[in-house]
């Protein structure tokens, strides 16, 4: 279960609420705020809060810190705060994982090699320096431009991309990533950036079969 509000309502309440709704069930995936930004403090503060109530609320959840690909100063300021935050545990005994998600076509690059490599990176260093797994919440590409339009995704690089998700499954499994999700499985389920430059056709299975 991913909580989204593009930051501008994170409440820990209510995310003690869904939690609860969850207790008894499992196994179940449940993450902050996705997409947390380590610079604001009043964010990490709220996220914090969300973490102590789906925990105290649903004990068996796993708890999933959703923070930006690369962000490591979101991860640092909640997993290294050693302030007691619940029955005397730290936000690192009550977080489990760590997730983030990426779209190849907000890089400044569409080398998809490089784009896939920062990723695997990321999630080693998360499970070098805090023993925590990663999880991508989200993975896609999409042919057509990259966010400033200084280079172009073609189908065959799409199909790269693809490849090295699926390809790379036991490279990510001894890098610590349980698991990742497509950005679209279908067509038209996500946000999406059709700003008139960068690609945004993120399927990854079109309804009626193609592909």
């Amino acid at each position: 279960y991913i909580q989204y509000t593009n930051g501008a309502y994170i409440d820990p309440a209510q995310s003690g609420r869904i939690a609860r709704a969850f207790d008894g069930a499992g196994p179940v995936l449940i993450t902050t705020e996705l997409g947390l930004n380590g610079s604001d403090d009043s964010a990490v503060s709220l996220v914090k809060a969300q973490i102590v109530e789906m925990k105290q609320n649903c004990p068996g959840c796993l708890v999933v810190l959703a923070v930006k690909s690369n962000d490591s100063l979101a991860v640092k300021k909640v997993l290294l705060d050693t302030t007691p935050a619940l029955g005397g545990k730290t936000y690192r005994d009550l977080v489990d994982m760590v997730g983030f998600g990426f779209r190849a076509n907000d890089y400044p690059t569409c080398d998809v090699d490089r784009i896939y490599y920062e990723n695997l990176v990321f999630s080693q260093s998360v499970l070098q320096r805090y023993m925590k797994p990663t999880v991508w919440l989200y993975a896609g590409a999409s042919e057509g431009n990259n966010t400033d339009g200084t280079c172009e995704f073609s189908s065959q690089s799409v199909h790269k991309f693809y490849e090295n998700l699926f390809g790379w499954i036991p490279g990510m499994a001894s890098s610590g990533i349980i698991g990742f999700s497509l950005y679209e499985f279908g067509d038209g389920g996500g946000p999406l950036p059709c700003n008139g430059v960068q690609g945004c056709n993120y399927c990854f299975i079109e309804i009626g079969g193609g592909q």
